[in-house]
């Protein structure tokens, strides 16, 4: 139940940080991230834990064209609380509140393309692969594999590198 959900049904604050530079070919920047719930309870009966994110990165420009980086990500949420107020069973780990949640390290290795000139100007392409390395969950959760998170941009009216 509490998975599946598509989001908090809670109003969320989500504050950030963000810090970056840049020197010839390299360029580098550190994130903070929040997301605090602002309600004690959804429609369901419970609500979400608080997450707090801390990212940093570093790129490297190979052409005007190709960049590719590197990034460490931390993350810790915490449980669910309150109780899903719907007829459901407490038969799997997905079903108990104290199951979600925990402390988590990733590292992310990352490339990033744009066309310089010509009919597909402005075209951007990335993808990352995340990878966890290490967990320390909130209870029984599966354990979590490598993520590849892939984008296409169109900028129309020129283009930054």
């Amino acid at each position: 139940r509490y998975g599946m959900q598509l989001g908090s049904g809670t109003w969320d604050f989500w504050p950030s940080l963000t810090y970056t530079g840049r020197s010839d070919r390299l360029t580098w920047g550190a994130q903070l991230l929040g997301i605090v719930r602002m309600e004690k309870e959804n429609e369901s009966g419970y609500w979400l834990g608080d997450v707090f994110q801390a990212t940093g990165w570093v790129s490297y420009l190979f052409a005007d064209w190709i960049s590719a980086s590197i990034r460490g990500l931390y993350t810790e949420q915490g449980k669910i609380e309150g109780h899903y107020n719907g007829p459901h069973n407490h038969s799997s780990p997905p079903d108990l509140q104290f199951n979600y949640g925990g402390q988590f390290w990733d590292i992310g290795f990352g490339v990033n393309t744009v066309v310089p000139s010509g009919p597909l100007k402005g075209l951007r392409l990335s993808a990352e692969w995340l990878q966890p390395v290490q967990d320390h969950p909130n209870g029984f959760q599966p354990r979590r594999d490598g993520t590849i998170w892939a984008n296409a941009s169109m900028a129309f009216w020129g283009y930054a590198r």
